[in-house]
């Protein structure tokens, strides 16, 4: 094993200051705000302008097909908006709700929102990482970083990674 891993003060002290380990979450914009969203837009401003004046100078199928584009529009990019919406929320359901930690040399199981910068995670295979790290003991490491990146294949992971200057506190 290695080290004691940090002391239950100092991770209390930095639980504090940095706060939890968590995705921010503001509450989801609602489905009709975000397809009125869709058509706060210059360019879709410029468009129904567009429309009403071949509407205004006779020219229907002008403006009917003016119409239907801006419809189109705004109908894909709210489909693609109201999915991306729900995949954050499934991305939020899929984080480690416990890890295990090292605490003044021993092993503990904390709520993975108690995760701090410095804790010693340990690992089995199957668990989900509790937060971003850096390895200090492991063999033969891969992990399925699909959910995030949509890579199919395991990414193998060695020791090392950033160097330890690398500061520890995010903006």
């Amino acid at each position: 094993m290695t080290g004691p891993g940090l002391t239950e003060a100092e991770a209390a002290l930095r639980l504090g200051r940095d706060g939890p380990n968590e995705l921010r979450q503001d509450e989801p914009p609602s489905p009709v705000a975000l397809f009125l969203g869709q058509l706060r837009s210059p360019m879709v401003a410029l468009l129904g302008g567009a429309c009403l004046l071949a509407a205004v100078m006779g020219e229907g199928v002008d403006a009917a097909a003016i119409g239907v584009i801006v419809a189109l529009n705004a109908v894909v990019g709210f489909l693609q908006e109201y999915r991306a919406e729900r995949a954050l929320l499934a991305l939020r359901g899929m984080t480690a709700p416990r890890a295990r930690v090292m605490r003044d040399g021993q092993e503990r199981v904390i709520p993975a929102r108690e995760v701090v910068v410095g804790d010693l995670l340990l690992l089995n295979a199957g668990d989900v990482v509790a937060g971003d790290g850096r390895l200090v003991e492991a063999y033969a490491l891969t992990l399925s970083e699909a959910a995030l990146t949509g890579e199919s294949l395991p990414v193998t992971k060695q020791i090392g990674g950033q160097p330890e200057e690398q500061p520890e506190e995010q903006p």
